[in-house]
């Protein structure tokens, strides 16, 4: 009985053994070895590809040839694990493939290859519709920074007379001006029953932690009038310092640079100075944070306009400021920077320029002769900057458009601010006649 049980035992287990592996075969593995060379795609533009080429440390430094369609493209040694090659040679809206030849231990091996669309160029159609904020009998109003929210929510500051309910200038100006698609709602700031009345940006974590620049950074808590002091220009050691221009990075990690060289930054619920050896205005300032790799970079753009031919670049990067020469650029004042990856970077002022990260010298682009104060994008191939006359163009990745007599007419003042989300656009600014404008433009 014993023997039957231990026989009928050892065919129950077989069955079992057979069973599992019928049901579950084991894959063996692939005969292909992890390829020594990969190549990733960073960024697109009408005319360019960012292509970053990755290799194991165990086989540096290594020859690479990088092909485009079977064509070779660029040769070049590599001695450390990444580089990032740039190609110009794109045409807007076409198909290319990548791919990278190295000799291995005598062995020709080839990367994975990789499939780049160039960007199509972006329409530089818009319908404008022009608002004049402020009633010139209660005095001379300016919009200084302008934002789009989305569509039907675009945030001016500045400072905005009006008249009271009575029909007699209003003591208090307003420094916000709210557009909802249809009409125009005003704000005005109170701190210590003190008017915040030269607004120049405004920054929002959420709807009940939003920052307000003055000179001096105040919190506001999106609802009442008034205002917390955050932080104030007295911890500058030069008494000419004042903040006035925002930029957050996607970790709500907020940088703030204004007069005098200042620069401060807000990170784990506290602001703290960066200190700079420059006593120039710093005039804009943005920067781009790769989720990917977790690299940020931000460049600051400077100069005292209409005081003089200065003028600075510096970059932040690990919350450590240097500056970036200059070379190439007209040496007057800047007004304007902006960036959407790490590898180009643009500057803007008295012309337009760009370079890419391993250039020394800024290439002008050739645009009108009005003084850029601003410029904003939605990528490389759609961006927008204004200045002094009311100049509005934009960039569509190949070319350039200039709006004065194509829709808008230049202008008794200057627009200082841009912004551009999606198919809306918007600029801002003053006239000399006294009042406050914001233009908007849909394609």
């Amino acid at each position: 009985m014993k023997a039957i049980l231990l026989v009928l035992t050892l065919v129950f287990f077989s069955l079992v053994l057979f069973s599992c592996k019928k049901d579950n075969p084991v894959e063996s593995p692939s005969s292909e070895p992890p390829k020594t060379i990969t190549l990733g795609l960073i960024d697109v533009s009408c005319t360019e590809a960012f292509i970053k080429v990755t290799v194991a440390d165990s086989v540096l430094p290594l020859n690479i040839s990088l092909t485009k369609d079977d064509s070779m493209i660029t040769y070049f040694t590599l001695t450390k694990t990444d580089t990032v090659v740039i190609d110009t040679t794109l045409q807007p809206d076409k198909n290319y493939i990548y791919q990278t030849t190295a000799t291995l231990m005598g062995n020709e091996e080839k990367s994975d290859t990789i499939q780049v669309k160039a960007l199509n160029i972006t329409s530089d159609s818009y319908n404008w519709q022009i608002y004049m904020l402020g009633d010139i009998n209660s005095g001379s109003s300016i919009i200084k920074k302008v934002k789009i929210l989305n569509n039907n929510n675009l945030w001016a500051i500045g400072t905005i007379f009006l008249s009271d309910s009575a029909g007699q200038p209003d003591p208090y100006p307003y420094s916000l001006a709210i557009w909802n698609g249809i009409s125009w709602k005003y704000k005005k700031f109170f701190y210590n029953n003190i008017n915040i009345n030269s607004a120049t940006d405004i920054q929002i974590l959420d709807s009940n932690n939003i920052f307000l620049t003055s000179g001096s950074i105040y919190r506001w808590d999106g609802a009442s009038q008034n205002v917390q002091l955050e932080f104030s220009r007295l911890n500058f050691s030069n008494p000419n310092a004042t903040l006035e221009n925002f930029w957050c990075n996607q970790d709500s990690t907020i940088y703030c640079v204004g007069r005098a060289g200042a620069i401060a930054y807000f990170s784990s619920s506290h602001w703290h100075v960066l200190n700079t050896t420059t006593s120039l205005n710093l005039n804009d300032i943005y920067g781009y944070n790769d989720e990917t790799t977790g690299e940020q970079i931000v460049l600051v753009a400077g100069g005292n306009i209409l005081e003089g031919t200065q003028r600075i670049i510096l970059q932040i990067k690990d919350n450590q400021v240097q500056e970036i020469n200059p070379s190439g650029t007209m040496e007057y004042p800047l007004g304007s920077v902006w960036l959407d990856n790490n590898y180009k970077y643009f500057i803007a002022g008295p012309g337009f320029y760009s370079k890419y990260y391993n250039e020394n010298n800024w290439k002008q682009f050739p645009t009108p002769y009005y003084y850029i104060y601003s410029m904003r994008g939605n990528g490389l191939n759609d961006i927008v900057v204004t200045g002094g006359k009311g100049y509005v163009g934009h960039f569509n990745g190949v070319g350039w458009t200039n709006y004065i007599g194509n829709g808008l007419e230049e202008t008794s003042g200057n627009y200082y601010s841009t912004s551009i989300k999606g198919n809306t656009v918007a600029v801002a600014g003053d006239l000399a006649e006294g009042q406050a404008i914001v233009v908007i433009g849909k394609r």
